[in-house]
Protein backbone atom coordinates (compact mmCIF):
# COMPACT_ATOMS: atom_id res chain seq x y z
CA UNK A 1 0.00 0.00 0.00
CA UNK A 2 1.56 3.27 -1.35
CA UNK A 3 1.72 5.95 1.62
CA UNK A 4 0.70 9.13 0.59
CA UNK A 5 -0.65 12.57 2.01
CA UNK A 6 -3.84 11.85 1.57
CA UNK A 7 -4.06 8.41 3.17
CA UNK A 8 -2.11 9.88 5.97
CA UNK A 9 -4.44 12.20 6.68
CA UNK A 10 -7.20 9.75 7.11
CA UNK A 11 -5.55 7.25 8.78
CA UNK A 12 -7.76 6.54 12.26
CA UNK A 13 -11.44 7.86 10.49
CA UNK A 14 -13.03 4.81 11.47
CA UNK A 15 -11.98 4.44 15.02
CA UNK A 16 -13.81 6.83 17.33
CA UNK A 17 -11.25 6.70 19.99
CA UNK A 18 -8.48 7.96 17.59
CA UNK A 19 -6.56 10.64 19.10
CA UNK A 20 -7.76 10.20 22.18
CA UNK A 21 -7.30 8.43 25.52
CA UNK A 22 -8.92 6.85 28.15
CA UNK A 23 -9.60 9.07 30.95
CA UNK A 24 -8.01 7.55 35.02
CA UNK A 25 -11.75 6.81 35.94
CA UNK A 26 -11.69 4.92 32.59
CA UNK A 27 -8.88 2.99 32.98
CA UNK A 28 -10.11 2.14 36.44
CA UNK A 29 -13.26 1.16 35.58
CA UNK A 30 -11.96 -1.11 32.61
CA UNK A 31 -9.44 -2.24 35.27
CA UNK A 32 -12.45 -3.28 37.74
CA UNK A 33 -14.08 -4.69 35.10
CA UNK A 34 -11.39 -7.23 34.66
CA UNK A 35 -10.51 -8.10 37.82
CA UNK A 36 -14.15 -9.08 38.05
CA UNK A 37 -14.21 -11.32 35.46
CA UNK A 38 -10.84 -13.07 35.84
CA UNK A 39 -11.65 -13.79 39.71
CA UNK A 40 -15.14 -15.04 38.57
CA UNK A 41 -13.27 -17.60 36.23
CA UNK A 42 -10.59 -18.76 38.60
CA UNK A 43 -13.91 -19.12 40.89
CA UNK A 44 -15.58 -21.47 38.59
CA UNK A 45 -11.85 -23.51 37.95
CA UNK A 46 -11.51 -23.64 41.57
CA UNK A 47 -15.12 -25.03 42.39
CA UNK A 48 -16.42 -26.98 39.52
CA UNK A 49 -14.71 -27.14 36.36
CA UNK A 50 -11.08 -29.20 37.13
CA UNK A 51 -12.87 -31.27 40.07
CA UNK A 52 -15.50 -32.31 38.19
CA UNK A 53 -12.93 -34.20 35.47
CA UNK A 54 -10.81 -35.04 38.47
CA UNK A 55 -7.42 -33.40 37.90
CA UNK A 56 -7.36 -30.93 40.38
CA UNK A 57 -3.66 -30.02 40.70
CA UNK A 58 -2.37 -26.50 40.92
CA UNK A 59 -0.40 -26.24 37.18
CA UNK A 60 -4.08 -28.18 35.44
CA UNK A 61 -5.81 -25.41 37.04
CA UNK A 62 -3.32 -22.76 35.41
CA UNK A 63 -3.40 -24.62 32.23
CA UNK A 64 -7.16 -23.76 32.24
CA UNK A 65 -7.00 -20.83 33.22
CA UNK A 66 -4.46 -19.52 30.35
CA UNK A 67 -7.02 -21.13 27.93
CA UNK A 68 -9.71 -19.40 28.60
Amino acid sequence: MNTTKHSMEKSGNLNPMWGRKHTPETKEKISNSQKARYNAIRKAIKEQSIIDYGDDSPESRKAALSHL
